[in-house]
């Protein structure tokens, strides 16, 4: 117990070194703009970030932090709108863009209320109680998709316990039975999304001291085989995964993850404001009990069939499309991503974007055969158009790729290229399988879609080694395989 005692500690002071280097000395606030650009400074001032600060700081259970996080708290909390909401940011006030932000902070107000009531002052006390009523009241019919839902019935479930309030409790133990019933539809893709996963941990921790043994058993087993733990990273299908310069980019869910597994990755230690969701983190007896490998998962979401191997060096998923990718989740999709490295730093290999029409994958001895079809339109206004089919790997030390054994920048359908570094050796093979063209295969580098850190200083790095086919010239629709594989 004491090692997980010291893990959730190491949480919540990096949370609060976080909110430290994004604290404005004039304001006291915590000042981010989730959609920053090219601007070196923060003025914007987000209230959920700043509600977690608070939170941290009173986890820090010195006389100093809690008196700094009760006057911030008490400033907070003027600027609740009239319908029990919360704006995404002070300058908003009383405009609130986001309908359900007040449910995020909603669980930061159970934790303050529960663990630190008793040192709040009556004054205080009361007026967060009665932030907390306004907010159950205004998510009482508006539940919000599940991930959000899940907090509300946490927070009611959690409320009615500690108010003592049954009606409460009963109607938070109804909504949650009718998610958890909602949790096992064939197209239920919550669980596909590492962000989301991480939110609906946050409601059902409100309830359960070990999530691995309540009725969200199904959940834990998810959770436990999706976690790639060489890397210390989610391995299953990337619906909405992004990358961060050369890495994932860390999440909440790394942090609870990291956890229930006895550690973080080294990419989590980076300054950025999610580290405050680190206060959400408490103390479990839950651990993951990883399954031997190698192993796979397989499953069916949205009609389109999936497979995850995992290795003890290495990981990969690949994900059937019947069809081109909505434009709303290109950003984070992968139909095809091979993870290796360890907790310092993590690889990635992803198949994103293109013009892809359908995406299918054959399980093979030694790896996995990847069949892209693309459709009618040949007609190309230009470069990125005429990729038809993109591969990207992140740049690091010691990684290099040949082509038949050397180095080149170009390549031909049947050749095989080599893909060497650090705890990897992959081979990959593009073929004709149908169609007619002419096709030139390019190693270059570039950035995959997912890449989020491109503004700023940033804006003109290449953070991965792209490996794409051209299209020069075709009639009709084609079909190419690509063969990886994996020694």
């Amino acid at each position: 117990m004491t090692e997980d005692v010291d893990l959730v500690r190491q949480l919540v002071e990096l949370a609060v070194t976080s909110g430290r280097s994004h604290q404005s000395p004039q304001t006291s606030f915590v000042h981010w703009c989730h959609t920053r650009g090219d601007e070196t400074v923060n003025h914007t001032i987000p209230l959920y970030e700043n509600f977690l600060f608070c939170l941290a700081l009173m986890r820090m259970r010195t006389q100093q932090n809690i008196t700094e996080a009760k006057e911030i708290l008490a400033r907070l909390l003027a600027f609740q709108a009239e319908d029990g909401n919360y704006p995404v940011y002070l300058h908003e006030y009383p405009l609130c863009r986001d309908r359900y932000n007040g449910a995020q902070i909603l669980v930061v107000h159970y934790w303050i209320l529960k663990q630190f009531g008793a040192v709040l002052g009556k004054e205080l006390k009361e007026k967060l109680h009665a932030s907390a009523e306004a907010l159950l009241e205004r998510y009482r019919e508006d539940k919000g998709p599940f991930h959000i839902a899940v907090k509300v019935a946490g927070s009611l479930i959690a409320f009615g316990r500690l108010l003592k309030k049954r009606e409460m409790e009963e109607r938070g133990n109804s909504l949650l039975e009718s998610l958890r019933e909602e949790s096992f539809e064939e197209n239920f893709g919550t669980w596909y999304s590492p962000t989301h996963s991480a939110e609906a941990l946050v409601g059902l921790t409100m309830v359960y001291d070990q999530v691995s043994a309540s009725p969200w058993s199904h959940f834990w087993e998810t959770l436990t085989k999706l976690w790639f733990p060489k890397a210390r990273c989610y391995a299953g299908p990337a619906l909405k995964v992004l990358q961060s310069r050369f890495e994932p980019e860390p999440t909440l869910y790394d942090l609870f993850l990291g956890d229930f597994s006895g550690g973080y990755p080294y990419h989590a230690f980076f300054d950025h404001p999610f580290q405050l969701q680190g206060a959400l983190v408490h103390d479990s007896v839950d651990k993951l009990a990883l399954p031997e490998k190698p192993f796979e998962k397989t499953g069916i979401l949205a009609g389109h069939q999936w497979l995850m191997h995992q290795e003890e060096e290495f990981a990969w998923t690949a994900m059937e499309a019947k069809g081109s990718v909505p434009p709303e989740l290109k950003k984070g999709y992968h139909h095809f991503r091979l993870l290796w490295g360890d907790q310092n730093k993590i690889h990635s290999l992803s198949c994103q974007g293109g013009r892809i029409s359908r995406f299918e994958f054959e399980k093979v001895e030694g790896g996995v055969d990847l069949v892209a079809t693309f459709g009618e339109d040949p007609e190309f206004a230009g470069r990125d158009k005429a990729e038809e089919l993109c591969f990207y790997v992140d740049r690091h030390e010691g990684f290099e790729i040949f082509v038949w054994d050397k180095k080149a920048t170009t390549f031909e359908f049947g050749d095989v290229l080599t893909l060497k570094g650090p705890g990897l050796k992959a081979r990959m093979q593009f073929e004709l399988e149908e169609g007619d063209g002419r096709v030139q295969g390019h190693i270059m580098p570039s950035n995959r879609p997912a890449q989020t850190e491109l503004k700023g200083e940033n804006r003109f790095e290449a953070y991965d080694w792209k490996i794409a086919l051209r299209t020069i010239r075709r009639s009709g629709p084609c079909k190419v395989r690509v063969r990886v594989r994996v020694p």
